[in-house]
């Protein structure tokens, strides 16, 4: 179970849940001892990571750049009271299309260098940043953009100032927050459920309550905007009956408008709900929920065949003469992970 939860990212939430019982226990003295230790060094990267923030934030504003923290510094800032119980390892930042070459020499003035010539991940020390332009990070494959129709200036003009941070820095809105985190969560295909405990309380936060700060309807209605109604459509499955959460009612008008799941959607989502996640196919599930057919054929094409400068992001330490062999070494991946993922489909 611990070796579960550490895949998951779940260690600091499952040591505050148990720590009582698990303290009382001599016959768990070891359980405790890992979980607890877990808990301290998320803690520690935590805190660091979020000081890191703070003194890229104060550089950023400076030099009049504009950006908006994402995923686990997101998170961390606006929902959870104890930076143990959320594990963080990098910072993702969405840069504002007009700030991201300025950004990346405010970067290097904070001592940080890329990890390589074509990467957006820049490193110092222990600390990990990742620069996005697109929610999901279409450097790597553009064809998310065309089914994920984000906006990054929209999000900034919906996004809040946060007390703390320079006016430069602003946090996502709680519709485009629960859209962004679905989108993601999706693209990785469910790979830890940390995730999937994210979405759990950003909807709580929000929608549940006597006085719920959002509407279904706004979720709902921004969810179709963006493209993402069916991925949502996906989350809400895997918490109320995958993982068997409560949330606050789903309109039922929405919910008959949805399609009956088939074959495929059913089976994604049982190994989710089994704790055994395909995350290969996260791509191909984000293709899947688009109503347009060609837009799904042109991310599929594009997962086989990406763009040469999508090559160098998934694979900053080849140069460029052997890119035809990259390509040749992703087909033969890629025919190995689709053969795994239909076979194991076909056993559920």
């Amino acid at each position: 179970m611990l070796d579960l939860a550490g895949d998951h990212g779940l260690q600091g939430l499952l040591y505050r849940q148990c720590r009582e019982v698990l303290r009382r226990t001599a016959a768990l003295n070891r359980p405790f001892s890992l979980l607890r230790a877990a808990y301290y060094g998320a803690t520690a990267t935590t805190l660091h990571l979020m000081h890191v923030l703070g003194v890229v934030a104060a550089a950023a504003a400076e030099a009049k750049c504009s950006f908006l923290p994402i995923q686990g510094a997101l998170l961390q800032a606006l929902y959870y009271p104890d930076p143990g119980l959320r594990p963080m390892e990098d910072l993702d930042l969405l840069v504002l299309p007009g700030s991201y070459q300025r950004f990346r020499r405010v970067l290097r003035s904070c001592g940080f260098q890329r990890l390589a010539p074509d990467s957006a991940t820049w490193v110092r020390g222990a600390a990990v940043i990742d620069l996005h332009r697109h929610v999901v990070n279409v450097e790597r494959l553009a064809a998310r953009g065309r089914l994920w129709r984000f906006s990054t200036m929209g999000l900034w003009q919906r996004a809040r100032a946060m007390p703390g941070y320079p006016a430069s820095v602003r946090f996502l809105c709680p519709t485009d927050t629960i859209l962004a985190l679905t989108a993601h969560t999706l693209k990785h295909g469910f790979k830890r459920l940390i995730w999937v405990a994210d979405l759990r309380l950003v909807l709580e936060r929000h929608l549940g309550g006597s006085e719920p700060e959002i509407t279904w309807e706004e979720v709902l209605g921004e969810a179709r905007a963006v493209g993402g109604e069916r991925a949502f459509c996906y989350l809400l499955q895997t918490l109320r009956l995958g993982l068997g959460e409560r949330l606050p009612a789903v309109p039922q008008s929405w919910l008959d408008r949805q399609a009956p799941f088939d074959g495929v959607e059913r089976r994604f989502l049982l190994g989710v709900a089994r704790l055994q996640p395909l995350p290969r196919l996260g791509d191909v599930m984000l293709a899947y929920g688009s109503p347009s057919r060609r837009q799904r054929l042109r991310l599929l094409v594009e997962a086989c065949f990406p763009h040469p400068s999508a090559l160098a992001a998934n694979y900053p330490w080849l140069p460029r003469p052997l890119f035809a062999l990259a390509y040749l070494l992703r087909m033969l991946r890629l025919s190995g992970f689709a053969i795994d993922a239909l076979w194991r489909l076909h056993r559920r």
